[in-house]
């Protein structure tokens, strides 16, 4: 179109001096006399086919680039989305709970199909105005022409400044403490040199980043007030959405339970006995021992096992619990009495016990706790075995189970 232009205005031109030279002489304008305004029109058109044939180059350039970033983009967007739910679920954000809530989540679907559409056009946009002044011939020749200028004023600039960054580091910096205070003060001020590059860089990143809604586009320091990336707060959401409604274990946990108060309204409707929840314990501690050392009475016994043989200052046993909490005067007072013994009327000022003595009574205090561990369940099963039909699978398993406990000692009893 803006060749067409100026092509009718050219021809235009030629005409109207062709119309007042015959005006003026009643003859004909020799062709000589327009010639070198058709070679301008030709020269003219030929640039503008050669910014046409620019545009083409750049945006099949763009086209490429831009499909390249927004597939790296999406499957990068998968991986992250899958990491960041797996990270929820195990209670590990990286991102503000306070954006991500579940109204945010909403607009997930368009807001990608969106980033991903606006970000490839702007993507081959920007690429095609950065190679038109390398793709088209006339802007091309400026450029070549000034290269020795470009090369002065850019890149050797740039080659000494890195070198000299390198050789300042060297000289001002060493590895935890500063050489000399006013050489750096100097480097300070050298360095705001950089704010040029700092510009490129910041577009070039919000560039790359514009197929990219896993990640914010705004600075941190923004961010902390207020998340301004309308696309990154909604992949947040969805994120939370997903790991706190499509959780497989809750949905598993959940659906085991809802199955559990079926069968329970079942067995109540029809009359017969439901296992009760401390049986129900018991048989799953049955079935997972590995379970037993996580309850609650059991890490607070040997807790106060630990902390027990730690005041006495001795390494704690392991696998030790108590039931009680007496310390050496009652274990004391009871041998005492037992033997008759009376109070001696001489006091002993910083009385201490043997060591044989010490290891003797941690010794017998896990004896105890074994044997009292023992006791418990045993009764346990003893109430389990209660329970159940004589003559199944699980009765026959629960008494031999019994059985085996009641003979085991304490070295092969394993709480």
């Amino acid at each position: 179109m803006a060749l067409n232009t100026a092509l009718d205005k050219a021809i235009a031109l030629i005409a109207s001096i062709n119309l007042a030279y015959f005006q003026l002489s009643n003859a004909d304008l020799p062709d000589s006399a327009t010639d070198f305004m058709y070679v301008q029109i030709g020269l003219m058109r030929s640039w503008f086919q050669q910014l046409i044939d620019a545009i083409i180059v750049g945006f099949t350039a763009g086209i490429v680039v831009a499909a390249i970033l927004t597939l790296c983009a999406i499957l990068g967007h998968f991986v992250h989305f899958r990491q960041s739910v797996m990270d929820a679920r195990l209670g590990k954000f990286n991102f503000k709970k306070k954006n991500a809530k579940v109204v945010f989540a909403t607009g997930y679907i368009g807001i990608n199909i969106s980033a991903s559409i606006v970000s490839y056009i702007l993507i081959v946009a920007v690429v095609t105005l950065i190679l038109l002044p390398f793709c088209f011939s006339l802007t091309w020749n400026v450029i070549w022409r000034n290269v020795p200028m470009i090369i002065t004023t850019f890149v050797i600039p740039k080659i000494i400044s890195f070198v000299s960054m390198k050789l300042f580091k060297k000289c001002l910096f060493g590895p935890t403490f500063i050489k000399t205070r006013a050489g750096v003060s100097i480097y300070h001020f050298y360095m705001t040199m950089n704010a040029i590059m700092r510009f490129v860089y910041g577009l070039l990143a919000v560039l790359v980043m514009l197929p990219i809604t896993y990640g914010a586009n705004t600075p941190d320091f923004v961010n902390n007030w207020m998340l301004l990336d309308t696309s990154y707060r909604t992949y947040c959401g969805y994120v939370m959405l997903v790991a706190c409604h499509n959780n497989p274990i809750m949905i598993t946990a959940a659906n085991r339970m809802l199955a559990l108060k079926d069968a329970r309204e079942k067995h109540t409707q029809a009359g017969k006995h439901w296992t009760s929840t401390r049986s129900m314990l018991l048989l799953i501690l049955l079935r997972f021992p590995a379970l037993r050392k996580f309850r609650k009475h059991v890490l607070e016994q040997e807790k106060k096992v630990r902390e027990l043989l730690k005041s006495k200052g001795q390494k704690p046993l392991e696998n030790v619990a108590v039931e009680g909490e007496k310390g050496d005067e009652d274990d004391e007072d009871s041998d005492k009495e037992e033997a008759g013994a009376k109070e001696p009327a001489v006091k002993v000022k910083g009385a201490t016990r043997e060591p044989w003595v010490e290891n003797a009574l941690a010794s017998a205090m896990q004896e105890a706790a074994t044997a009292n561990r023992k006791v418990e369940l045993m009764k346990k099963y003893a109430v389990v075995l209660s329970g159940l039909e004589s003559g199944t699978e699980e009765h026959t398993r629960i008494r031999e189970a019994l059985r085996a406990l009641s003979t085991a000692t304490g070295d092969t009893f394993q709480a």
